[in-house]
């Protein structure tokens, strides 16, 4: 399924090329570009967008011109920021496809993070933008003003808005204003002036009127450009039927107001056509867009070469009526705002009851096209609840496959909820995107709603509860309605519907087992599941299942395995974005998947290829779900440190405190505290600072409100020099993994009991947890467990390789380690280490000399002898230097 944009509405609207010279408009629309916003509001009829399309045949090739022309059902705030984004790539395809992609996903809740995403590539493209968003007037939603302020606000400065209005946008321009960064162009800028007025009426429309006509029609239409264009064209029709006779008499007659001037011009214009083309005008009136065969549908003339419809639109474009073509082929129009709402009021004053028959008939036609999303729209603007319920529930079978979740939730959204609730499918397709939208007390509040029939009857409402109950941490529940759903549907014919109900049941049965610790049955059903959604086309529960295999895999240690089911998920995820039609894009489902390969390959220490997978993975981890966006955060922290980058550490700390002090849920929360702890340890190990140990502690004390990743508290412990607190918590975790098989959770708590016990003076300890995990590590290959820990990890790791008669995977880890640094007994005398020794202790050289009973000035004289081989400065940098020699211990 392609993306169903209209991509007309991004078109440029295409003028006639004789147009009345504005050169007064153009300078001044040119000096705008200085400022960040250019606001042309005036009401309907003023040449706003005229104005605008002849300005940008002038502008010089370093600033390009996109356009997103709005209706009423861009209120919806991922569709306006899909079209907006979709508009600048036609500039730059690389700015926002990381915001685009969460547009698209179920994680399309923050606004202020899609739009960070779309300033951050505006800066990094080098081209002048310039965004003209036709009709802003038709927003009304709230959040997509606070969405084009926040634009405004943070922006490049090679970015510029330009927005075209009936009226002035909801938020505030004072500060634009007081900083000179906004050009208003306004109802008296657009008024044609008597000379503008003269080129308009004698020269573009041919009417050849004597000053004294062209003046009176300036005045008593006051420049209006609607009301002189109407005027000319029902002078034109005069002309042909009574000659110049006429002309006085219809100037003396035009003298009311606006409105009434426009009733009475659109009488007179719609007078003067043909019966047939006033008819096609006011049935094609309430069509946003058309061409000539959806024209043809919605007129009920059958569709031939010749279409009667192309020729009428033909004419009319010849005959300059309000006729806007919509792209370079003139293939697609729209009328005049001001003529379509003239038409529509004549239309449903004549015939009351047959804009509702239009609108069915374009919604047959958009839905034959291959436009989903316009035939629910006319489905519904023709009052037909039960056809825009069916489009919808049929629609959303695919759109629920592909991921496609906004647009369950828009178009859902849309219909009267007792149709939906009446649909039991469309029910549950609702239900599921509103669950992947991460929205489960909504769907519980939805199911406690339902006729009891429902629940009770669907297996595919058995699957859906099941699910529920796992997210709202009622596993029994879950199982009991998982396995009976999955034991019926395996009884009915294997058709893809029944084959995707199953898959959906598998899945869940499989993250129940997952996280009960039934990992060989967990496995079982994620490979099951894997066949079953791919073989029935739900690709987004495919790309799930595999996740979740692949975490199992990681969690057994089991990481070639895991390696193949991950490049298998990014296969399935290219499938994916074909069939979406964006076969050269990363879909924001890929994120989780890139982020797992890329541990894998850091674990292995092929830093290149990790590099490859995280790169990817940073492109969308800003817009996925905030737990991919921590680990993602957390892993690339891990490889700029393997890389000897950790001054690129610190942005990404930032960006963790942003996401805190952004998160509410106590889950997100939990997982951010497990972020920050886990790159501040990282820090502080290579250079503490009281910020660092600041956050430490304050992560610290979120972890332990619940039981959860023992092994990043114990981190924190030990890096605040409690490294006896942390034993029993490694103990406890390392003894219930080893139990469960999960021996890629039990070697990071092994690797650091032996790092821990080496702290406190428990060599033997150590060396004993240190050899069990080398053996474990073996098969899989991991090595940047190993690394990680540093110079003590050398050390351990090179007396535990003297303790053992052959070669192993101890010396293929150590020759990863560089070149051990020198010893104490290669750098100081016994004397002066043992004078070391005390300096770390505290003591000052009187106190030294006292305890060696040697003269002060011999005290003095070892202490400055340390200093010089250690290339140190003070007593500080002789303790850390201790330390690190193994002389002193932390006990």
């Amino acid at each position: 399924m392609t993306e169903t944009l209209l991509q007309t509405k991004l078109h440029i609207p295409v003028t006639r090329r004789s147009l009345v010279p504005r050169t007064r408009l153009l300078v001044k629309l040119n000096a705008g570009l200085d400022g960040r916003l250019t606001l042309v509001a005036a009401p309907a009829g003023f040449g706003k967008t005229t104005l605008v399309v002849d300005w940008r045949r002038q502008l010089p090739e370093a600033r390009q011109l996109t356009w997103f022309s709005l209706d009423e059902n861009d209120n919806e705030l991922s569709r306006f920021f899909v079209y907006v984004i979709t508009a600048l790539q036609k500039i730059d395809d690389r700015i926002g496809q990381a915001a685009l992609d969460m547009l698209h996903s179920p994680q399309a809740n923050n606004i202020q993070v899609v739009l960070t995403d779309l300033v951050n590539t505006l800066a990094q493209s080098t081209q002048a933008v310039i965004l003209a968003l036709d009709d802003y007037h038709l927003i009304t939603n709230p959040a997509i003003h606070d969405g084009i302020n926040f634009l405004l606000e943070n922006a490049p400065a090679h970015f510029h808005l330009l927005l075209i209005s009936r009226a002035d946008p909801p938020f505030s321009l004072v500060r634009l204003r007081a900083r000179h960064q906004i050009t208003e162009i306004r109802q008296n800028d657009l008024r044609f002036s008597p000379t503008e007025a003269s080129a308009f009426l004698n020269q573009l429309m041919a009417l050849d009127l004597p000053e004294t006509a062209v003046t009176a029609l300036e005045k008593r239409t006051e420049g209006w450009v609607a009301g002189l264009q109407m005027a000319a064209l029902a002078l034109q029709g005069s002309l042909s039927l009574h000659g110049r006779s006429d002309v006085d008499a219809f100037i003396r007659g035009f003298t009311a107001s606006h409105r009434y001037i426009f009733d009475y011009l659109a009488e007179e214009v719609l007078a003067q056509r043909p019966t047939g083309t006033r008819a096609f005008l006011l049935q094609t009136a309430v069509l946003d867009r058309f061409c000539a065969s959806l024209c043809d549908a919605v007129l009920g003339i059958a569709e031939t070469a010749d279409s009667s419809s192309q020729q009428i639109l033909d004419q009319l474009e010849s005959a300059n009526l309000f006729l806007i073509p919509l792209d370079d082929e003139r293939r697609w129009y729209r009328y005049h705002h001001l003529f379509a709402d003239l038409l529509q009021q004549q239309m449903r004053r004549e015939k009351p009851g047959l804009e509702n028959l239009i609108h069915q008939r374009a919604s047959r036609w958009f839905e034959q096209a291959d436009y989903p999303e316009e035939a629910v729209q006319h489905a519904l603007s023709a009052a037909d609840s039960e056809r825009a319920a069916s489009l919808v529930t049929r629609y959303s079978e695919d759109w629920l496959k592909l991921g496609e979740i906004g647009k369950i939730l828009l178009w859902t959204g849309r219909l009267p909820v007792e149709r939906w609730q009446q649909n039991l499918q469309l029910t549950l397709n609702y239900a599921w995107a509103l669950l992947l939208n991460g929205r489960a007390q909504d769907v519980k509040a939805i199911l406690a709603n339902l006729p009891t029939s429902f629940t009770e009857t669907s297996l595919d409402m058995l699957v859906l509860r099941g699910t529920l109950a796992i997210e709202l941490g009622q596993i029994a529940q879950a199982d009991y309605l998982l396995e009976q759903a999955e034991a019926q549907l395996k009884k009915l014919e294997p058709n893809a519907a029944n084959q995707a109900s199953l898959g959906l049941a598998v899945n869940g049965l499989a993250y129940s087992c997952h996280i009960q610790c039934k990992d060989l049955r967990a496995e079982q059903n994620y490979q099951v599941g894997i066949t079953l959604n791919r073989d029935s086309g739900s690709l987004f529960a495919t790309i799930k299942a595999t996740l979740g295999l692949g975490f199992l895999l990681v969690g057994q240690a089991r990481l070639h395995e895991a390696q193949i089911v991950f490049l298998d998920g990014l296969q399935t995820e290219q499938q994916l974005a074909r069939i979406l039609g964006k076969p050269d894009q990363k879909l924001v489902s890929a994120a989780p998947l890139h982020i797992r390969l890329g541990q894998i390959y850091y674990q292995w220490n092929r830093l290149a290829k990790a590099e490859a997978q995280l790169v990817d993975a940073g492109k969308l981890i800003a817009i996925s779900d905030l737990a991919d966006r921590c680990l993602g955060l957390v892993a690339l922290a891990e490889l700029r440190l393997a890389q000897n980058q950790a001054e690129t550490i610190l942005p990404v700390l930032a960006q963790l405190q942003e996401m805190e002090r952004m998160a509410n849920p106590p889950y997100i929360r939990r997982q951010l505290a497990i972020a920050l702890a886990t790159v501040s340890c990282t820090l502080f190990s290579r250079g503490p600072t009281p910020e660092l140990r600041a956050i430490i502690e304050q992560s610290y004390s979120t972890l332990t409100t619940v039981a959860l990743d023992p092994v990043t508290q114990a981190r924190a412990l030990i890096t605040l020099g409690r490294p006896h607190e942390a034993v029993p918590l490694l103990e406890k975790l390392a003894a219930q993994t080893e139990m469960t098989g999960r021996y890629g959770d039990w070697l990071p708590a092994a690797i650091l009991l032996s790092v821990t016990y080496r702290v406190i003076g428990e060599k033997a300890l150590a060396l004993s947890w240190l050899k069990r995990a080398v053996q474990s590590a073996e098969s899989s290959g991991y090595i940047r467990l190993f690394l990680d820990e540093g110079e003590p990890m050398q050390r351990l790791l090179a007396e535990l390789a003297q303790l053992e008669k052959a070669p192993n995977y101890t010396a293929a880890l150590l020759a990863h380690f560089p070149p051990p640094p020198p010893s104490a007994n290669d750098l100081l005398s016994p004397r002066e280490q043992e004078v070391l020794q005390l300096v770390a202790g505290g003591l000052t050289n009187q106190q030294i000399a006292d305890k060696l009973v040697i003269a002060p000035s011999t005290a003095k004289r070892h202490v400055m002898n340390i200093y010089n081989k250690l290339n140190i400065n003070n007593r500080a940098e002789a303790t850390a230097r201790a330390y690190e020699l193994g002389l002193v211990n932390l006990e």
